[in-house]
């Protein structure tokens, strides 16, 4: 549980020094400018029911957030700290500050946050999960494959959801010259011209693919995984089985 230890704040919302400082013995590293714009970037996408994938992992000067179908890495640049993991509930701490912090302290089972003016943020670590950043990065040097990508833009990204979102549960499909969304009882389907570098048809769950579009800059539909790039680094989002009951891009153009 995060703690903010503060003295008071005045009227003008200025800060002032804690009665007494917060002491952690550990090794202090700086922090890279975007460290904290990566971390709330990242949480939205922690939404996977499996624990250790509810955060955000650090890994070689890179953060990672997975979920069971959607992998989405933030360059951060240089970096100092050690590999280790991050809450959503801190990382949307962080973000509630006006400036992110210079550096960090960790310590057995703790982090303190600290700023140049002197305000100072605790977290207590010690019910945290087992990182598995190394697996989440190891999977881009098994899969990343981008090669010809499909450019996405603010219409292209209105279009689709528009077209997809509050639509139940159905799935998307992409036939190379159609995007597709079939309800969950697949009793209608919701078509959107769209031309994507894709041979045969494909399908993806609806919300994870929902969740990627909102970022993703280029698509490479012919790469499995999908592969992706955003404005702060790249992702992949995993296909599902076509199967037998696929859509006739017979409904309603609406």
């Amino acid at each position: 549980m995060p703690i903010l230890l503060l003295q008071s704040w005045g009227t003008d919302f200025t800060y002032e020094q804690p009665v007494h400082p917060i002491k952690v013995d550990g090794q202090q590293f700086a922090l890279p400018p975007d460290f904290v714009q990566g971390l709330n970037f990242l949480r939205y996408f922690t939404v996977s029911k499996h624990h250790w994938m509810q955060w955000v992992h650090l890994l070689d000067g890179r953060l990672y957030a997975a979920s069971n179908s959607l992998i989405v890495e933030y360059e951060i640049g240089p970096c100092e700290l050690e590999n280790t993991i991050f809450s959503p509930k801190v990382c949307c701490i962080l973000a509630g500050f006006a400036t992110p912090p210079e550096g960090v302290v960790i310590g057995n089972g703790t982090l303190l946050f600290t700023w140049a003016d002197g305000q100072e943020l605790f977290v207590d670590r010690s019910r945290e999960p087992v990182g598995y950043g190394g697996e989440i990065a190891g999977m881009f040097k098994r899969h990343w494959t981008f090669g010809v990508g499909t450019s996405i833009d603010d219409e292209a990204r209105k279009s689709l959801h528009s077209a997809f979102d509050a639509r139940g549960s159905g799935d998307v499909f992409f036939d190379g010259q159609t995007a597709l969304c079939r309800n969950g009882a697949r009793t209608s389907e919701t078509l959107r011209p769209f031309t994507a570098n894709t041979e045969g048809l494909i399908r993806f769950d609806r919300k994870p693919f929902l969740a990627m579009l909102k970022v993703a800059t280029e698509i490479d539909f012919a790469a499995s995984p999908l592969c992706f790039l955003h404005a702060h680094g790249r992702g992949m989002l995993v296909r599902r089985t076509v199967g037998r009951d696929v859509p006739t891009f017979g409904g309603d153009n609406g």
